[in-house]
């Protein structure tokens, strides 16, 4: 649910800063096609009678609270910042840079870290976007980052501003929905000179996080062309990518074998290790155990296995624990002798579900809330979760339940900015490891959207709003606003329905 408004509003993603109104930026306010069509295929804000959207600076959806994994540990602890990626800061060095790790290993927390510091070198660098691509969410439509891309770039280059401006009003055509290479062709090849000339020339860096979860392994290969040719025409472009591995099965050779482009394998890197050990020594400095000792947490950097996801998740299950040594003493037992690449992890989320789930009535209940949080468009409160599961067709929970398995779930599932997120980890973990906790998610499209028609049909009703007069646009409500009036009069869970 968007409101069309005169100023640029924040939907769910922090802004980045500019002065005045990209509207006039762009000349675009009056423009009925245009300027507008192409941004409405990007991500994350509103204009007047357009949704322009930009995924930008450090939006987390869907992924482990990325902040978290180094926040609260010194800077000159971690040594993976400190030495291994300290390169990439480096304003001078025009390489690209590829870091490839599997779920878990931090890729999200580097790559917000690593923005955080760009910001900070500013002006002698510009941090053009941090997009973060999230599976399931708008932002892995590859369409989308094309038209953020232009309008990050935008903001931060006056030339580059006016020559988009112009070729908008020239072309009523374009649009976000041309082809991938047809919207570099149109919207970045005529105009990139314009970034690097006179004054106000700029050295952009782009940043994507979690290129794997965004398309198809054809679209990253289109992509990452469409980036090879840019890079090598304008050397002073500078990328860094964060991916799972089977991204690099769409980087062409020729890339890989250049000077230009680095690869860092986070697997691999026995920093990880030093830094899991630095994260450990900080945090339980702070927790009380009855006693601890040195190779004990040692044995828990082994177990991570270099996955942050995997130190996090045991730290969260400590500290709310209500035995912190025994739960402690669990975490050393855990058997993960398995070879699977996520064994320790899986085994580790088994612990954390064992310590409430092994009853069966809270088992199908867990089930039916983690199926609902899997399934939703878009993360959702927990007042909205419990709303929707109070009106599932089968399997409805109590509110008071749910609100109590919500609590017990805090090692994995996190409240962050008043919604409900979880790591994709998790998500394969209940999704594919065969366990009592496996669930299965083919009906549940139908549950959620019976829980959604049960909300309008008890919630709705003629002007909902109370507007003065039903033939406004909802740019021209005012006093209050519409999006004020929606946020008063609709429940959290009407608006979402209203989207599912």
């Amino acid at each position: 649910m968007t409101e069309n408004t005169e100023q640029v509003t924040n939907n769910n993603t922090e802004q980045r800063g500019f002065i005045g109104d990209p509207l006039t930026a762009f000349v675009l306010a009056t423009q009925p096609g245009p300027g507008v069509n192409i941004f409405q295929g990007a991500y994350g804000f509103t204009v007047q009678d357009s949704t322009i959207n930009a995924m930008c600076r450090d939006q987390v959806t869907n992924v482990q609270n990325i902040n978290n994994y180094y926040q609260g540990t010194p800077d000159s602890d971690i040594v993976l910042l400190r030495e291994r990626l300290n390169p990439i800061l480096n304003p001078a060095r025009k390489i690209d840079y590829c870091l490839v790790g599997t779920a878990g290993t931090g890729k999200s927390a580097i790559a917000v870290s690593l923005a955080q510091k760009y910001r900070e070198m500013q002006p002698k660098i510009t941090l053009a976007v941090t997009y973060h691509c999230v599976r399931g969410q708008d932002t892995s439509n590859v369409l989308k980052i094309v038209p953020t891309l232009c309008y990050f770039l935008a903001l931060s280059s006056p030339a580059y501003k006016a020559a988009l401006a112009e070729k908008f009003q020239g072309d009523p055509s374009l649009s976000a929905d041309l082809p991938l290479f047809m919207q570099f062709q149109q919207f970045f090849w005529p105009f990139q000179s314009l970034l690097h000339e006179g004054p106000a020339q700029i050295k952009p860096i782009i940043i994507i996080d979690g290129l794997d979860e965004m398309g198809n392994p054809a679209e990253w290969h289109a992509f990452l062309n469409q980036f090879e040719i840019l890079f090598n025409k304008f050397p002073w472009f500078k990328l860094v990518i964060t991916s799972r591995p089977q991204v690099e099965l769409e980087i062409s050779e020729n890339w890989k074998k250049s000077n230009q482009l680095q690869r860092i394998d986070l697997n691999t890197q026995n920093d990880i290790h030093s830094d899991i050990q630095a994260f450990f020594d900080h945090h339980f400095a702070r927790i009380s155990f009855t006693q601890i000792a040195a190779d004990d947490i040692e044995k828990l950097v082994v177990k991570a296995d270099g996955l942050f996801v995997w130190a996090t998740t045991a730290l969260k299950f400590l500290e709310q624990g209500v035995d912190k040594d025994y739960n402690f003493k669990l975490l050393l037992d855990q058997d993960s002798s398995e070879l699977s690449q996520y064994a320790s992890l899986f085994a580790l989320y088994k612990t954390v579900l064992e310590e409430h789930f092994s009853d069966t009535n809270a088992l199908m209940h867990f089930k039916a809330i983690m199926l609902t949080l899997m399934t939703v468009l878009e993360p959702i409160t927990p007042q909205m979760l419990v709303t929707l599961m109070s009106n599932r067709l089968e399997s409805a929970v109590p509110p008071g339940v749910t609100s109590q398995i919500v609590d017990w779930l805090k090692a994995v599932v996190y409240e962050k900015d008043g919604r409900l997120y979880y790591h994709l980890s998790f998500q394969e973990f209940l999704s594919f490891e065969e366990s009592k906790y496996q669930v299965q998610p083919h009906n549940e499209h139908l549950n959620l959207a019976n829980g959604c028609l049960r909300i309008l049909d008890g919630e709705l009703k003629f002007n909902i709003c109370d507007l003065e007069s039903l033939f406004l646009n909802n740019y021209q409500v005012t006093n209050p606003s519409i999006q004020n009036r929606v946020d008063t009069y609709l429940s959290q869970a009407l608006q979402y329905s209203c989207l599912h």
